[in-house]
C-alpha cells in the first residue's frame, strides 16, 4: 500500500485532493487560501461597500459605505491515525475486499480513494462544526458555526430558530420565511443555503409533495433552486451532518485555509505481519474564519 502511495500519488497530491477537493470549498461563496503555514496567521483584507448617490457634481464628503477590514486566517495541524486488523480491512471495505471485487493492482487505489472521501468529509465537518455543540471531532479550531452562533458575530447575522424538527412537511415554508428575512441589500446577491444532505432531502420531498419540484439539469443532484426565492440555491454539505442548522452565505463571507505543501503533511501506510495489523496516518493543516457575519443567515432547528 505504501509503495502504491509513493509510486502513484505524492503526499501533496493526496492532501490537495483530500482538503481542497472537499465539496464544501467548491463554491465561489467560500474563499479558500492555500499554503497558510500551521501556527502562523495571514492578514486577509475584507471589503464591504454600499453605493449612495448625492445631488450635483460638487460633492466633497463621502457618500459611500465602503469599509476595508482584515481577518486573521491561520491553520492548525491535525492527524488521523488508524489501526486495522485484516478482518477490520475486510469489514471496512467490503466493496473492495471480497472475492472477485477487484484485482490486487486496483485494490490500493480503491482504498486510497475511499480514504480521500473520508478525509474530505472530516475536513468539511471540522471547518463547519469545530467546537460547536454536538461535534464529536477532537480538533482545536473554532468552526464557522461556533463563530456565528457562540460569539459576538451572532448579533450581526440574520437568524431564526424553531423548537421542532425540520421535515418534508414544514421544510418549504420554513426555508421561504427564513430567506425572506435577509437584509434588503442581499435580495439581488447570489445566496447559497448550505444544509446537511438529510435536510436537503427533506426540502426536496417538500417540493415534491406540493408538486413544485423542478430540478435544473445544469445543477448537480445535491443542488437545487429554491422556488420563489430569486438567486438562491440549496446546497447539500456533508460538513453540516448532525448540526441541526443551515447557513445562508453569499460571496466572500466565509474563508478557509490549508497548508497544502507543508513538510508536516503526510500519508503513511504500514503493516505489522506479527500482529496482522495495518495502520494509516494522515497529517494535514486546516483553518477557517467568518469574514462578514452581517451578510450571513443562520437557521437552527431541533
Amino acid at each position: 500500500m505504501q509503495q502504491h502511495i509513493e509510486k502513484v500519488r505524492s503526499t501533496d497530491d493526496f492532501i490537495t485532493n483530500a482538503v481542497a477537493g472537499a465539496t464544501t470549498f467548491n463554491s465561489p461563496t467560500i474563499v479558500f487560501k492555500e499554503n497558510v503555514k500551521a501556527g502562523t496567521l495571514v492578514e486577509v483584507p475584507v471589503y464591504s461597500n454600499q453605493l449612495k448617490l448625492r445631488a450635483g457634481n460638487n460633492v466633497k464628503t463621502s457618500s459611500g459605505g465602503t469599509t476595508i477590514s482584515t481577518i486573521q486566517l491561520g491553520t492548525s495541524l491535525f492527524t488521523h491515525f488508524d489501526i486495522m486488523t485484516g478482518q477490520d480491512l475486510s469489514d471496512r471495505f467490503p466493496q473492495i475486499l471480497h472475492a472477485g471485487a477487484t484485482s490486487e493492482i486496483d485494490m490500493p487505489e480503491a482504498i486510497l480513494a475511499n480514504y480521500t472521501v473520508l478525509v474530505q468529509n472530516a475536513v468539511s465537518e471540522a471547518v463547519w462544526q469545530g467546537g460547536y455543540n454536538g461535534y464529536a471531532g477532537d480538533v482545536t479550531i473554532d468552526g464557522w458555526l461556533k463563530q456565528l452562533v457562540n460569539t459576538s458575530h451572532s448579533a450581526k447575522t440574520y437568524n431564526q430558530s424553531v423548537a421542532y424538527a425540520f421535515s418534508a412537511q414544514n421544510a418549504v415554508s420554513l426555508v421561504n420565511t427564513f430567506l425572506q428575512s435577509r437584509p434588503n441589500r442581499l435580495y439581488t446577491a447570489p445566496i447559497e443555503l448550505r444544509m446537511s444532505p438529510q435536510a436537503f432531502e427533506s426540502l426536496k420531498l417538500g417540493y415534491i409533495q406540493e408538486k413544485s419540484y423542478f430540478h435544473d439539469p445544469t445543477l448537480d443532484p445535491w443542488k437545487m433552486n429554491i422556488n420563489g426565492i430569486s438567486n438562491c440555491v440549496a446546497v447539500a454539505d456533508t460538513g453540516l451532518v448532525g448540526a441541526k442548522a443551515m447557513v445562508a452565505i453569499t460571496t466572500n463571507t466565509l474563508y478557509a485555509a490549508a497548508d497544502l505543501k507543508s513538510d508536516q503533511n503526510e500519508i503513511k501506510f504500514g503493516y505489522d505481519d506479527k500482529l496482522n495489523e495495518s495502520w494509516m496516518r494522515i497529517c494535514l493543516s486546516i483553518g477557517c474564519k467568518v469574514a462578514l457575519p452581517e451578510d450571513i443567515g443562520v437557521f437552527r432547528f431541533a
